[in-house]
């Protein structure tokens, strides 16, 4: 995604915005503030706060309150650190961003707190900085959608051991079988619905109405681009676009979208279970293989660029004569996610 557009216009604000997480962070305990500020110093799309910003601005033609936009958008990045926090320990991922990951130092049980904390600090400032109890609420409900999305993701959709098992015949019993809807409301809930609230905060601090009601429909619909792309480049190969290794999906057994169609392919269904049965190199470039051959990559891709379409034709109807424009750049260029 080209944030290039969007980051020039927010220039003052993202600065202020890098100083607050930091400020935020800091308490008394040194081994929180050295973690959670080397997480900060990676930097990052900074998209949810992007998303705050522009429809902070979207409000008056003085821009609106820009202060409170600040504040608000550093609680919605640091609630997103902390998210990543805990998946890095679920996923037993070794690097974020190309730097260790905090569970690989400190081990899991102390990382799983730092999370916590981290969600509790976002919503402590939330309070403290605006009073809005409409605005904690959001985050709130938001922030239970996450983890009951994530729940759900390790509850339904993983293969191993549940979705192939070798049977008496030495083929392959399906235990499972995988649901496109189960995975769009998934990361409605894990991505999504986090993308729209960021979007829906931000017009609450300058509006109300049809202006917040389509921030926070145009974030849903990124959002759900977002992650089919993301989900997309674990077999594409964009360990410098995403900040993760290519593979770590196939490796977790996340059932995304390409592998769900894939597996409903009446030719080469069956060879797909077979594939995520074994381990060991080069499995992710032979199930890419597979899904370049049964279309599957062709078609989570046009379900993104629906998403992405939707968001658009959102975008076009913001009354706004500078975020309108920045807001169609983004819906126009999430699937090449270039940044």
């Amino acid at each position: 995604m080209k944030l290039a557009t969007a980051k020039d216009l927010l220039n003052d604000e993202l600065f202020l915005l890098e100083e607050r997480l930091l400020d935020i962070i800091a308490g008394e305990f040194e081994l929180v503030n050295t973690m959670a500020s080397r997480l900060v110093a990676a930097g990052g799309k900074r998209l949810r706060a992007i998303l705050v910003l522009l429809a902070a601005r979207g409000g008056g033609e003085d821009g609106g309150p820009r202060e409170k936009a600040v504040e608000v958008a550093a609680v919605c990045e640091l609630v997103h650190l902390a998210t990543l926090i805990h998946d890095d320990v679920i996923d037993q991922a070794a690097t974020r961003r190309g730097v260790p990951t905090i569970h690989t130092d400190l081990g899991n049980q102390i990382t799983v707190l730092m999370g916590d904390h981290l969600y509790a600090r976002a919503i402590r400032h939330l309070i403290t900085a605006t009073g809005r109890a409409d605005l904690v609420r959001i985050l709130a409900s938001t922030v239970a959608d996450l983890c009951e999305g994530e729940i759900r993701q390790l509850n339904e959709t993983r293969w191993l051991g549940r979705v192939v098992r070798p049977d008496a015949g030495g083929g392959f019993a399906v235990r499972f079988e995988p649901m496109e809807r189960e995975y769009l409301e998934i990361i409605a809930r894990k991505t999504a619905g986090f993308f729209g609230a960021c979007g829906e905060m931000g017009a609450l601090l300058v509006g109300e109405g049809e202006v917040v009601a389509g921030m926070r429909g145009y974030g849903f619909n990124l959002g759900m681009a977002f992650q089919i792309t993301d989900d997309l480049m674990d077999y594409a190969g964009a360990r410098e676009l995403t900040g993760k290794d290519e593979g770590n999906d196939l490796a977790a057994g996340r059932l995304t979208l390409p592998l769900i169609h894939a597996l409903h392919h009446d030719e080469h269904g069956r060879e797909l279970l077979g594939l995520l049965s074994l381990s060991g190199g080069g499995l992710r470039k032979r199930v890419a293989d597979l899904l370049d051959r049964t279309g599957s990559l062709g078609y989570a891709t046009q379900v993104a660029r629906g998403y992405a379409r939707r968001a658009r034709e959102i975008a076009l109807k913001h009354p706004h004569p500078e975020v309108g424009p920045v807001l169609v750049e983004l819906a126009e260029s999430v699937l090449t996610r270039k940044v």
